[in-house]
């Protein structure tokens, strides 16, 4: 038998097939970072308008809670027996907005 050394790669350069593989990689690698970066922006195009509008809602529904709380208070709702216990889960959760609304705005 005769045994021969094959050689994987010509002398003092790179196959055809690795050099394939080189670019295939860097061009994959690209890809992803393109990819990544067109989310990131598609993402945060909008996140000004997004932020205002958020904001808006959330002055419009402190406005509405507050007047809500007003038209409420000269109520006497724990003289009604059917609505005992309303007045005191309103105020807990006019509690529990407060401090949610205090935790948004930091």
């Amino acid at each position: 038998m005769d045994h021969r050394t094959i050689h994987m790669c010509p002398e003092g350069g790179y196959s055809p097939l690795s050099l394939a593989g080189n670019l295939a990689g860097l061009l994959t690698f690209a890809f992803g970072v393109f990819v990544t970066l067109t989310a990131l922006l598609a993402a945060t195009c909008n996140a000004e308008n997004e932020t205002e509008a958020k904001r808006a809602l959330l002055t419009q529904t402190r406005l509405h809670v507050n007047r809500t709380g007003k038209s409420t208070s000269g109520v006497l709702i724990d003289e009604d027996l059917d609505y005992g216990d309303l007045k005191r889960i309103f105020d807990s959760r006019m509690a529990a907005y407060g401090s949610a609304v205090s935790e948004m705005e930091k």
